[in-house]
C-alpha cells in the first residue's frame, strides 16, 4: 500500500507539499473559469487522495473566495461533499458564504444540501437565519414546523440581530 501510494505522488508535479498543492488549487480553480468538472474532481484524488479534511479546505476556500465559487460549490456538493464545521468560529460552508455576503445562487445551493439540521456557529447564528436572509420560505417553514424558536437570536458586530431583524435588512 505504502509503494501504491508512493507511485501516484510521484506523478504528481507538486510533489508532497500541502502547501504547493492548495496554492496550485487556487491558481487553476479559484483564480481561472476554464477548468472542467473532472479536472477539479481529478484533482481532488490525485493531489489530495480525496481526503475530506482537504475537501473542506477546498469547500471553505471556495465559499470565501469571490471567483468561480458557485461552480466549484455545485461540483463538490453535487459529488457527495457533506455540509461541516470549517472553521475554529463553528461555522459551515453555509455560515461562512452568507456572513461574506456570497451571492444568492452560492447560498440557495448550499441550503440544497440541508437536512433537518439547523447548525448554528460560536455567535448563535443558525441555517434558520440564513433562511430567512435568502428568502428560502419552504426551509424557513421547515425549521418552524420542527419548533424552531422565531425570536432566536445571534451576535452581530456587538448587537444582537434576530430572524425578522434580518428578513428586514435584506
Amino acid at each position: 500500500m505504502s509503494g501504491s501510494k508512493k507511485q501516484k505522488m510521484s506523478h504528481s508535479p507538486l510533489g508532497e507539499s500541502k502547501e504547493e498543492k492548495r496554492n496550485w488549487f487556487i491558481k487553476i480553480f479559484i483564480e481561472q473559469e476554464d477548468w472542467q468538472e473532472k479536472v477539479l474532481l481529478g484533482f481532488i484524488v490525485d493531489e489530495f487522495d480525496g481526503n475530506v479534511k482537504h475537501v473542506n479546505w477546498i469547500l471553505k476556500t471556495a465559499v470565501e473566495s469571490k471567483s468561480w465559487t458557485l461552480k466549484i460549490v455545485n461540483v463538490l456538493m453535487k459529488n457527495g461533499t457533506e455540509l461541516q464545521v470549517l472553521n475554529n468560529l463553528g461555522q459551515t460552508a453555509i455560515h461562512i458564504a452568507a456572513m461574506n455576503d456570497q451571492s444568492c445562487n452560492i447560498i440557495k445551493e448550499l441550503l440544497n444540501y440541508v437536512g433537518d439540521e439547523n447548525l448554528s456557529d460560536h455567535q448563535g447564528f443558525t441555517y434558520f437565519h440564513v433562511a430567512f436572509m435568502y428568502s428560502r420560505n419552504e426551509l424557513v417553514q421547515k425549521y418552524i414546523d420542527q419548533d424552531v424558536d422565531i425570536n432566536l437570536t445571534f451576535c452581530k458586530d456587538g448587537r444582537k440581530e434576530s430572524a425578522l431583524s434580518l428578513c428586514i435588512e435584506h
